[in-house]
Protein backbone atom coordinates (compact mmCIF):
# COMPACT_ATOMS: atom_id res chain seq x y z
CA UNK A 1 0.00 0.00 0.00
CA UNK A 2 1.65 3.47 -0.82
CA UNK A 3 2.78 5.36 1.97
CA UNK A 4 1.77 9.20 2.64
CA UNK A 5 4.03 11.84 4.01
CA UNK A 6 4.00 15.22 6.06
CA UNK A 7 5.68 18.85 5.64
CA UNK A 8 4.49 21.19 7.83
CA UNK A 9 2.81 24.34 7.73
CA UNK A 10 0.27 26.43 9.98
CA UNK A 11 -3.69 26.16 9.89
CA UNK A 12 -5.94 27.13 12.62
CA UNK A 13 -7.82 24.56 14.36
CA UNK A 14 -11.08 26.03 13.18
CA UNK A 15 -10.62 25.43 9.33
CA UNK A 16 -8.78 21.99 10.66
CA UNK A 17 -12.21 21.04 12.10
CA UNK A 18 -13.85 22.22 9.20
CA UNK A 19 -12.10 20.16 6.55
CA UNK A 20 -12.29 17.02 8.74
CA UNK A 21 -16.02 17.65 9.48
CA UNK A 22 -17.68 18.73 6.43
CA UNK A 23 -17.83 16.76 4.42
CA UNK A 24 -15.92 14.01 6.42
CA UNK A 25 -12.68 14.40 5.20
CA UNK A 26 -11.14 11.68 6.10
CA UNK A 27 -7.75 11.49 4.02
CA UNK A 28 -5.43 10.87 6.88
CA UNK A 29 -7.47 7.63 7.78
CA UNK A 30 -7.26 8.01 11.48
CA UNK A 31 -3.58 8.13 11.84
CA UNK A 32 -2.21 10.56 14.83
CA UNK A 33 1.58 10.57 13.67
CA UNK A 34 3.56 10.74 10.29
CA UNK A 35 5.36 6.77 11.50
CA UNK A 36 1.85 5.73 11.47
CA UNK A 37 0.91 7.15 8.22
CA UNK A 38 4.31 6.15 6.75
CA UNK A 39 3.62 2.86 7.53
CA UNK A 40 0.71 2.82 4.74
CA UNK A 41 -2.37 2.89 6.84
CA UNK A 42 -3.47 5.18 4.85
CA UNK A 43 -3.04 6.01 0.87
CA UNK A 44 -4.09 9.07 -0.90
CA UNK A 45 -7.53 9.34 -2.68
CA UNK A 46 -6.88 11.02 -6.10
CA UNK A 47 -7.92 11.32 -9.71
CA UNK A 48 -5.50 10.32 -12.27
CA UNK A 49 -6.58 13.02 -14.62
CA UNK A 50 -6.46 15.97 -13.08
CA UNK A 51 -6.35 16.78 -8.79
CA UNK A 52 -7.11 14.87 -5.56
CA UNK A 53 -10.35 14.90 -4.24
CA UNK A 54 -11.44 14.42 -0.56
CA UNK A 55 -14.80 13.09 -0.05
CA UNK A 56 -17.05 11.48 2.50
CA UNK A 57 -17.71 7.83 3.07
CA UNK A 58 -21.31 7.90 2.31
CA UNK A 59 -21.73 8.20 -1.56
CA UNK A 60 -25.08 9.85 -0.50
CA UNK A 61 -23.31 12.41 0.34
CA UNK A 62 -23.37 15.24 -2.65
CA UNK A 63 -21.05 18.18 -1.10
CA UNK A 64 -18.26 19.06 -3.26
CA UNK A 65 -14.66 17.85 -2.69
CA UNK A 66 -12.41 20.44 -0.99
CA UNK A 67 -8.93 20.43 -0.43
CA UNK A 68 -6.53 21.86 2.83
CA UNK A 69 -7.45 25.64 2.94
CA UNK A 70 -8.65 25.69 -1.02
CA UNK A 71 -7.80 23.03 -3.52
CA UNK A 72 -4.50 20.35 -3.44
CA UNK A 73 -3.36 19.73 -6.94
CA UNK A 74 -1.06 17.01 -7.94
CA UNK A 75 1.04 16.26 -10.16
CA UNK A 76 -0.23 13.75 -13.14
CA UNK A 77 0.66 9.77 -11.81
CA UNK A 78 3.73 7.88 -13.09
CA UNK A 79 3.16 4.64 -12.69
CA UNK A 80 6.07 2.67 -11.48
CA UNK A 81 8.13 5.28 -10.19
CA UNK A 82 8.63 5.84 -6.32
CA UNK A 83 9.89 9.15 -6.47
CA UNK A 84 7.74 12.14 -7.58
CA UNK A 85 5.29 9.80 -7.64
CA UNK A 86 2.62 11.98 -6.72
CA UNK A 87 2.60 15.22 -5.20
CA UNK A 88 -0.10 17.53 -3.27
CA UNK A 89 0.66 20.89 -2.32
CA UNK A 90 -1.65 24.25 -1.46
CA UNK A 91 -2.72 26.13 -3.94
CA UNK A 92 -2.22 29.77 -3.09
CA UNK A 93 -2.90 32.67 -5.14
CA UNK A 94 -2.51 30.69 -8.53
CA UNK A 95 0.69 29.33 -7.57
CA UNK A 96 1.87 25.40 -6.78
CA UNK A 97 3.92 24.96 -4.45
CA UNK A 98 5.41 21.45 -4.99
CA UNK A 99 7.78 19.65 -3.13
CA UNK A 100 9.43 16.10 -3.80
CA UNK A 101 9.62 13.45 -1.85
CA UNK A 102 9.91 9.40 -1.72
CA UNK A 103 6.93 8.80 -0.94
CA UNK A 104 3.70 8.11 -3.08
CA UNK A 105 2.01 11.43 -1.81
CA UNK A 106 2.98 14.92 0.52
CA UNK A 107 0.31 15.87 2.82
CA UNK A 108 1.07 20.10 3.68
CA UNK A 109 -0.51 20.07 7.28
CA UNK A 110 0.72 20.65 10.51
CA UNK A 111 -2.70 21.38 12.50
CA UNK A 112 -4.50 18.58 11.19
CA UNK A 113 -2.88 16.34 14.30
CA UNK A 114 -5.05 18.60 16.57
CA UNK A 115 -7.86 16.67 15.07
CA UNK A 116 -6.32 13.40 14.13
CA UNK A 117 -7.22 11.41 16.72
CA UNK A 118 -11.03 11.45 15.96
CA UNK A 119 -10.75 10.61 12.55
CA UNK A 120 -11.44 6.75 11.53
CA UNK A 121 -9.68 4.44 9.26
CA UNK A 122 -10.51 4.20 5.74
CA UNK A 123 -8.76 2.85 2.58
CA UNK A 124 -8.86 5.12 0.08
CA UNK A 125 -8.95 4.08 -3.42
CA UNK A 126 -8.46 5.16 -6.96
CA UNK A 127 -10.67 6.03 -10.13
CA UNK A 128 -9.21 6.85 -13.53
CA UNK A 129 -10.82 10.26 -14.81
CA UNK A 130 -12.79 10.62 -18.50
CA UNK A 131 -10.71 13.10 -20.46
CA UNK A 132 -10.55 16.43 -18.40
CA UNK A 133 -13.82 15.87 -15.74
CA UNK A 134 -13.11 15.24 -12.64
CA UNK A 135 -14.47 11.86 -11.26
CA UNK A 136 -15.05 11.50 -7.43
CA UNK A 137 -13.25 8.36 -5.72
CA UNK A 138 -15.14 6.86 -2.66
CA UNK A 139 -13.47 5.69 -0.07
CA UNK A 140 -14.28 2.33 1.44
CA UNK A 141 -14.17 1.77 5.12
CA UNK A 142 -12.36 -0.95 6.65
CA UNK A 143 -14.68 -2.87 9.10
CA UNK A 144 -18.06 -0.98 7.65
CA UNK A 145 -20.52 -1.38 10.59
CA UNK A 146 -23.79 -1.15 9.12
CA UNK A 147 -24.46 -0.18 5.31
CA UNK A 148 -24.44 3.06 4.68
CA UNK A 149 -23.97 4.42 8.09
CA UNK A 150 -20.88 6.31 8.04
CA UNK A 151 -18.69 7.96 11.24
CA UNK A 152 -17.96 11.65 11.36
CA UNK A 153 -15.19 13.23 13.23
CA UNK A 154 -16.72 13.63 16.75
CA UNK A 155 -15.40 15.70 19.72
CA UNK A 156 -16.72 16.19 23.07
CA UNK A 157 -17.70 20.06 23.94
CA UNK A 158 -18.26 21.09 27.58
CA UNK A 159 -21.15 23.59 28.95
CA UNK A 160 -21.07 22.84 32.70
CA UNK A 161 -24.25 23.05 34.48
CA UNK A 162 -25.77 26.35 35.16
CA UNK A 163 -27.29 24.93 38.57
CA UNK A 164 -25.84 22.47 39.78
CA UNK A 165 -26.85 20.44 42.82
CA UNK A 166 -25.66 22.60 46.12
CA UNK A 167 -22.98 21.11 48.12
CA UNK A 168 -24.91 20.35 51.08
CA UNK A 169 -27.56 18.68 49.35
CA UNK A 170 -25.45 16.73 46.90
CA UNK A 171 -23.84 15.01 50.26
CA UNK A 172 -27.25 13.95 52.12
CA UNK A 173 -28.04 12.36 48.47
CA UNK A 174 -24.78 10.46 48.07
CA UNK A 175 -24.80 9.36 52.06
CA UNK A 176 -26.57 5.83 51.36
CA UNK A 177 -27.19 6.21 47.54
CA UNK A 178 -28.01 2.47 46.76
CA UNK A 179 -27.96 1.81 43.36
CA UNK A 180 -28.69 3.56 39.59
CA UNK A 181 -30.81 5.68 41.33
CA UNK A 182 -29.19 8.83 42.35
CA UNK A 183 -27.89 10.89 39.18
CA UNK A 184 -25.42 13.51 38.67
CA UNK A 185 -25.50 17.07 37.86
CA UNK A 186 -24.38 16.32 33.75
CA UNK A 187 -24.65 14.04 30.80
CA UNK A 188 -23.19 13.37 27.36
CA UNK A 189 -24.87 13.50 24.42
CA UNK A 190 -24.43 13.23 20.91
CA UNK A 191 -26.98 13.40 17.57
CA UNK A 192 -26.12 10.72 14.48
CA UNK A 193 -28.25 11.71 11.27
CA UNK A 194 -27.54 9.60 8.41
CA UNK A 195 -26.14 10.91 5.88
CA UNK A 196 -24.14 13.02 8.14
CA UNK A 197 -22.86 10.82 10.50
CA UNK A 198 -22.15 12.31 14.09
CA UNK A 199 -22.16 15.08 15.34
CA UNK A 200 -19.93 16.71 18.01
CA UNK A 201 -20.94 15.44 21.51
CA UNK A 202 -22.06 17.86 24.46
CA UNK A 203 -21.23 17.14 28.02
CA UNK A 204 -23.89 19.22 29.20
CA UNK A 205 -26.58 19.36 32.58
CA UNK A 206 -29.15 16.33 32.67
CA UNK A 207 -32.36 17.04 31.85
CA UNK A 208 -35.15 15.32 30.34
CA UNK A 209 -35.76 14.36 26.85
CA UNK A 210 -38.32 15.29 24.35
CA UNK A 211 -39.25 12.32 22.45
CA UNK A 212 -41.97 12.14 19.89
CA UNK A 213 -44.75 9.67 20.20
CA UNK A 214 -44.12 7.84 17.03
CA UNK A 215 -40.37 7.94 18.11
CA UNK A 216 -38.75 4.88 16.77
CA UNK A 217 -37.35 2.83 19.71
CA UNK A 218 -40.55 3.14 21.15
CA UNK A 219 -42.02 1.35 18.68
CA UNK A 220 -38.85 -0.96 17.23
CA UNK A 221 -36.88 -1.22 20.38
CA UNK A 222 -33.64 -0.79 18.76
CA UNK A 223 -31.42 0.44 21.15
CA UNK A 224 -28.28 -0.25 23.13
CA UNK A 225 -26.25 0.44 26.46
CA UNK A 226 -23.27 -0.47 28.20
CA UNK A 227 -22.10 -0.14 32.14
CA UNK A 228 -18.71 0.35 33.74
CA UNK A 229 -18.00 2.26 36.89
CA UNK A 230 -15.51 4.95 37.67
CA UNK A 231 -13.30 4.31 40.89
CA UNK A 232 -11.59 6.90 43.21
CA UNK A 233 -8.36 5.83 43.75
CA UNK A 234 -6.13 6.42 47.42
CA UNK A 235 -4.45 9.42 45.99
CA UNK A 236 -8.21 10.85 44.66
CA UNK A 237 -7.65 10.57 41.03
CA UNK A 238 -10.58 9.15 39.32
CA UNK A 239 -10.04 5.70 36.81
CA UNK A 240 -12.29 3.44 34.79
CA UNK A 241 -11.86 0.25 34.01
CA UNK A 242 -11.34 -1.44 30.99
CA UNK A 243 -13.49 1.43 29.19
CA UNK A 244 -12.46 0.05 25.64
CA UNK A 245 -13.15 -2.99 25.82
CA UNK A 246 -16.90 -1.33 27.04
CA UNK A 247 -16.59 0.50 23.93
CA UNK A 248 -15.60 -2.07 21.35
CA UNK A 249 -18.67 -4.39 22.51
CA UNK A 250 -21.21 -1.43 22.48
CA UNK A 251 -20.19 -1.00 18.81
CA UNK A 252 -20.94 -5.57 18.43
CA UNK A 253 -24.28 -4.65 19.99
CA UNK A 254 -24.64 -2.11 17.40
CA UNK A 255 -23.69 -4.50 14.55
CA UNK A 256 -26.13 -6.80 15.56
CA UNK A 257 -29.31 -4.02 15.83
CA UNK A 258 -28.55 -2.26 12.56
CA UNK A 259 -27.11 1.28 14.70
CA UNK A 260 -24.45 2.84 13.60
CA UNK A 261 -20.84 2.51 15.43
CA UNK A 262 -19.64 5.09 17.54
CA UNK A 263 -16.33 6.22 17.65
CA UNK A 264 -14.75 3.97 20.06
CA UNK A 265 -12.23 6.71 21.76
CA UNK A 266 -15.15 9.17 22.16
CA UNK A 267 -16.94 6.65 23.75
CA UNK A 268 -13.77 6.39 26.25
CA UNK A 269 -13.32 10.39 26.60
CA UNK A 270 -17.21 10.31 27.14
CA UNK A 271 -17.10 8.66 29.89
CA UNK A 272 -13.78 10.54 31.38
CA UNK A 273 -15.11 12.88 31.15
CA UNK A 274 -18.81 13.03 33.05
CA UNK A 275 -16.61 10.87 35.62
CA UNK A 276 -14.46 14.11 35.93
CA UNK A 277 -16.94 17.20 36.06
CA UNK A 278 -19.13 15.10 38.59
CA UNK A 279 -16.26 13.72 40.60
CA UNK A 280 -17.93 15.14 43.97
CA UNK A 281 -21.08 12.77 43.28
CA UNK A 282 -18.51 10.14 44.07
CA UNK A 283 -20.53 8.32 47.39
CA UNK A 284 -18.30 7.78 50.63
CA UNK A 285 -19.98 4.23 51.21
CA UNK A 286 -18.35 1.43 51.27
CA UNK A 287 -17.72 -0.31 47.45
CA UNK A 288 -19.45 3.32 45.89
CA UNK A 289 -18.66 4.01 42.73
CA UNK A 290 -19.88 6.33 40.16
CA UNK A 291 -22.03 4.11 37.63
CA UNK A 292 -21.74 5.27 34.00
CA UNK A 293 -24.34 4.11 31.63
CA UNK A 294 -23.94 4.77 28.06
CA UNK A 295 -26.55 4.26 25.76
CA UNK A 296 -27.91 4.98 22.22
CA UNK A 297 -31.01 4.77 20.89
CA UNK A 298 -33.00 5.22 17.44
CA UNK A 299 -34.74 8.46 17.66
CA UNK A 300 -36.25 9.17 14.03
CA UNK A 301 -39.96 9.75 14.11
CA UNK A 302 -41.20 7.47 11.40
CA UNK A 303 -43.79 4.22 11.56
CA UNK A 304 -42.34 1.52 9.61
CA UNK A 305 -40.15 -1.99 10.42
CA UNK A 306 -36.09 -0.44 8.92
CA UNK A 307 -33.34 0.88 10.90
CA UNK A 308 -33.44 4.38 12.10
CA UNK A 309 -32.10 6.89 10.20
CA UNK A 310 -31.25 8.98 13.40
CA UNK A 311 -29.99 8.02 16.91
CA UNK A 312 -29.03 9.70 19.98
CA UNK A 313 -25.72 8.47 22.20
CA UNK A 314 -26.03 9.00 25.78
CA UNK A 315 -23.69 9.09 29.14
CA UNK A 316 -25.61 9.21 32.46
CA UNK A 317 -23.59 8.81 35.56
CA UNK A 318 -25.09 7.44 38.90
CA UNK A 319 -23.75 7.82 42.69
CA UNK A 320 -23.95 4.01 43.56
CA UNK A 321 -23.40 1.59 46.44
CA UNK A 322 -23.20 -2.11 46.71
CA UNK A 323 -26.03 -4.13 43.93
CA UNK A 324 -26.65 -6.45 46.46
CA UNK A 325 -28.10 -6.12 50.39
CA UNK A 326 -24.84 -5.55 52.22
CA UNK A 327 -24.13 -8.64 54.97
CA UNK A 328 -25.80 -11.84 52.51
CA UNK A 329 -23.29 -14.72 52.69
CA UNK A 330 -24.29 -15.29 49.47
CA UNK A 331 -27.19 -15.23 46.70
CA UNK A 332 -29.63 -17.54 45.73
CA UNK A 333 -31.09 -18.76 42.35
CA UNK A 334 -34.15 -19.59 41.11
CA UNK A 335 -34.04 -21.74 37.76
CA UNK A 336 -36.39 -20.52 35.11
CA UNK A 337 -38.65 -23.81 33.99
CA UNK A 338 -40.25 -21.73 31.26
CA UNK A 339 -38.82 -18.43 30.13
CA UNK A 340 -35.77 -18.17 27.73
CA UNK A 341 -33.76 -14.93 27.87
CA UNK A 342 -32.09 -15.40 23.91
CA UNK A 343 -31.93 -18.42 21.43
CA UNK A 344 -29.64 -19.29 18.60
CA UNK A 345 -29.29 -16.24 15.86
CA UNK A 346 -31.19 -14.20 18.29
CA UNK A 347 -29.48 -10.97 20.31
CA UNK A 348 -28.35 -12.81 23.56
CA UNK A 349 -24.63 -11.32 22.64
CA UNK A 350 -26.12 -7.95 21.98
CA UNK A 351 -26.57 -5.91 25.11
CA UNK A 352 -29.78 -4.38 24.35
CA UNK A 353 -32.57 -3.63 26.57
CA UNK A 354 -35.28 -6.34 25.32
CA UNK A 355 -32.67 -9.23 26.76
CA UNK A 356 -33.39 -7.46 29.80
CA UNK A 357 -37.44 -7.13 29.36
CA UNK A 358 -37.84 -10.78 28.38
CA UNK A 359 -36.18 -11.67 31.64
CA UNK A 360 -38.07 -9.33 33.91
CA UNK A 361 -41.60 -11.64 34.31
CA UNK A 362 -39.42 -14.27 35.75
CA UNK A 363 -37.02 -12.03 37.48
CA UNK A 364 -40.08 -10.41 39.85
CA UNK A 365 -41.71 -14.16 40.21
CA UNK A 366 -38.82 -14.87 41.67
CA UNK A 367 -38.16 -12.35 43.78
CA UNK A 368 -41.79 -12.53 45.11
CA UNK A 369 -40.45 -16.27 45.86
CA UNK A 370 -37.73 -15.17 48.17
CA UNK A 371 -35.08 -15.05 45.54
CA UNK A 372 -32.19 -13.41 44.06
CA UNK A 373 -31.89 -13.90 40.81
CA UNK A 374 -32.94 -16.36 38.24
CA UNK A 375 -30.79 -18.75 36.14
CA UNK A 376 -31.68 -19.13 32.36
CA UNK A 377 -30.99 -22.35 30.70
CA UNK A 378 -30.87 -22.89 26.45
CA UNK A 379 -33.60 -22.06 24.43
CA UNK A 380 -33.60 -25.53 22.38
CA UNK A 381 -33.09 -27.90 24.90
CA UNK A 382 -33.76 -26.55 28.00
CA UNK A 383 -30.70 -28.14 29.63
CA UNK A 384 -27.75 -26.19 29.77
CA UNK A 385 -27.02 -23.30 32.10
CA UNK A 386 -26.47 -19.74 30.14
CA UNK A 387 -26.27 -17.51 32.47
CA UNK A 388 -28.41 -14.91 35.31
CA UNK A 389 -30.65 -12.22 34.53
CA UNK A 390 -27.70 -10.07 34.58
CA UNK A 391 -24.77 -11.66 35.05
CA UNK A 392 -22.27 -14.94 33.93
CA UNK A 393 -21.91 -17.69 35.97
CA UNK A 394 -18.47 -19.92 37.15
CA UNK A 395 -18.59 -23.66 38.53
CA UNK A 396 -15.76 -23.91 40.96
CA UNK A 397 -14.85 -27.99 41.45
CA UNK A 398 -12.85 -30.38 44.23
CA UNK A 399 -10.04 -30.82 41.75
CA UNK A 400 -9.20 -26.45 41.08
CA UNK A 401 -10.60 -26.31 38.10
CA UNK A 402 -12.95 -23.82 36.96
CA UNK A 403 -15.76 -24.28 34.57
CA UNK A 404 -18.08 -21.40 32.71
CA UNK A 405 -20.15 -21.67 29.70
CA UNK A 406 -18.87 -20.82 26.64
CA UNK A 407 -19.81 -17.67 24.56
CA UNK A 408 -22.12 -19.35 21.72
CA UNK A 409 -24.51 -15.70 20.32
CA UNK A 410 -26.60 -16.45 23.11
CA UNK A 411 -24.45 -14.96 26.65
CA UNK A 412 -23.12 -12.00 26.84
CA UNK A 413 -19.62 -11.80 26.69
CA UNK A 414 -19.43 -10.39 30.27
CA UNK A 415 -15.98 -8.03 30.54
CA UNK A 416 -15.84 -9.17 34.07
CA UNK A 417 -16.00 -12.57 32.48
CA UNK A 418 -13.20 -12.00 30.36
CA UNK A 419 -11.33 -10.47 33.50
CA UNK A 420 -12.07 -13.41 35.91
CA UNK A 421 -10.40 -15.66 32.87
CA UNK A 422 -7.73 -14.06 32.49
CA UNK A 423 -7.00 -13.83 36.39
CA UNK A 424 -7.53 -17.68 36.81
CA UNK A 425 -5.40 -18.75 34.26
CA UNK A 426 -2.72 -16.35 35.19
CA UNK A 427 -2.47 -18.49 38.39
CA UNK A 428 -2.15 -21.35 36.81
CA UNK A 429 -5.76 -22.86 36.93
CA UNK A 430 -7.71 -25.17 34.45
CA UNK A 431 -10.22 -23.12 33.01
CA UNK A 432 -12.89 -25.02 31.00
CA UNK A 433 -15.40 -23.09 28.83
CA UNK A 434 -17.83 -25.85 28.50
CA UNK A 435 -21.86 -26.59 28.64
CA UNK A 436 -22.96 -27.48 31.88
CA UNK A 437 -26.27 -29.08 32.36
CA UNK A 438 -29.08 -28.31 35.09
CA UNK A 439 -29.10 -32.03 36.14
CA UNK A 440 -24.93 -32.20 36.73
CA UNK A 441 -24.92 -29.11 38.38
CA UNK A 442 -27.74 -30.61 40.84
CA UNK A 443 -25.87 -33.36 41.01
CA UNK A 444 -22.56 -31.94 41.82
CA UNK A 445 -23.51 -29.88 44.41
CA UNK A 446 -25.04 -32.66 46.29
CA UNK A 447 -22.05 -34.77 45.95
CA UNK A 448 -19.49 -32.24 47.18
CA UNK A 449 -17.62 -32.09 43.66
CA UNK A 450 -19.17 -28.80 43.23
CA UNK A 451 -17.66 -26.44 45.86
CA UNK A 452 -18.19 -23.02 44.39
CA UNK A 453 -20.49 -21.15 42.31
CA UNK A 454 -20.12 -17.38 41.90
CA UNK A 455 -21.69 -14.83 39.33
CA UNK A 456 -19.71 -11.37 37.99
CA UNK A 457 -20.64 -8.46 36.12
CA UNK A 458 -19.89 -4.96 36.19
CA UNK A 459 -22.51 -4.05 38.80
CA UNK A 460 -22.20 -6.69 41.26
CA UNK A 461 -18.58 -7.64 40.67
CA UNK A 462 -17.90 -10.90 41.71
CA UNK A 463 -20.90 -12.23 43.82
CA UNK A 464 -21.29 -16.03 45.87
CA UNK A 465 -24.10 -18.52 45.39
CA UNK A 466 -25.30 -19.87 48.25
CA UNK A 467 -27.90 -22.06 46.88
CA UNK A 468 -29.66 -22.88 43.42
CA UNK A 469 -33.58 -24.37 43.67
CA UNK A 470 -35.80 -25.83 40.30
CA UNK A 471 -38.77 -27.93 39.68
CA UNK A 472 -38.44 -30.19 42.82
CA UNK A 473 -35.56 -29.21 44.24
CA UNK A 474 -32.62 -27.33 46.23
CA UNK A 475 -29.09 -27.58 46.49
CA UNK A 476 -27.06 -25.88 48.77
CA UNK A 477 -23.35 -24.56 47.38
CA UNK A 478 -20.30 -25.86 49.36
CA UNK A 479 -20.48 -23.80 52.88
CA UNK A 480 -23.38 -21.80 50.97
CA UNK A 481 -21.02 -19.30 52.19
CA UNK A 482 -18.55 -17.06 50.07
CA UNK A 483 -15.74 -19.54 48.78
CA UNK A 484 -11.82 -19.47 48.88
CA UNK A 485 -11.43 -19.34 45.29
CA UNK A 486 -14.11 -16.80 44.62
CA UNK A 487 -12.69 -14.36 47.58
CA UNK A 488 -9.01 -14.89 45.99
CA UNK A 489 -10.40 -13.77 42.37
CA UNK A 490 -12.82 -11.41 43.51
CA UNK A 491 -10.55 -9.34 45.65
CA UNK A 492 -7.75 -9.43 42.74
CA UNK A 493 -9.96 -7.89 40.94
CA UNK A 494 -11.04 -5.42 43.08
CA UNK A 495 -7.64 -4.32 43.94
CA UNK A 496 -6.83 -3.61 40.74
CA UNK A 497 -9.88 -1.33 39.82
CA UNK A 498 -9.85 0.49 43.07
CA UNK A 499 -5.56 1.07 42.09
CA UNK A 500 -4.64 -0.47 45.58
CA UNK A 501 -2.86 -3.64 43.45
CA UNK A 502 -0.98 -3.58 40.38
CA UNK A 503 -2.09 -4.00 37.25
CA UNK A 504 0.52 -5.98 34.97
CA UNK A 505 -2.61 -6.07 31.80
CA UNK A 506 -3.01 -2.56 31.51
CA UNK A 507 -6.50 -2.37 32.23
CA UNK A 508 -7.37 0.67 34.19
CA UNK A 509 -7.39 3.82 32.74
CA UNK A 510 -6.76 6.89 35.18
CA UNK A 511 -8.80 10.47 34.51
CA UNK A 512 -6.10 13.33 34.54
Amino acid sequence: MPSVALTGTNFNEVTTFQIARYPAECLLAGCCNRDIICNGIARPLHDMGEQPCMRAPNPHIAQQPIGLRGEMHCAHLQQGKTAHNLRIAQKEGGSRKVEPCDAIAVIDTTAIFTIARHLHRFSMGARPSQGLQRRTALANRINTPYPSKSMDMTRIITQPHPNPVAATERAERIANPGFGKIFTDHMVIARYVEGKGWGDAELTARAPLSIDPACAVLHYAQEIFEGLKAYRHADGAMALFRPDANAARFNQSATRMAMPHFPEDVFVDACKAIARIDAAWFPPVDGGSLYLRPFMFASEVFLGVKPSNEYLFIVLAAASGGYFKPGASGINLLVSDHDSRSGPGGTGAAKCGGNYAASLRFQAESIARGYDQIVFLDAVERRYVEELGGMNLFFVFDDGSILTPPLDGCILPGITRDSILTLARDKGLRVREERYSIDAWRADAVSGKLRETFACGTAAVVTPVASVSGDGFKAKIGAGATGQLTEALRSQLVAIQRGTAADPYGWVQRID
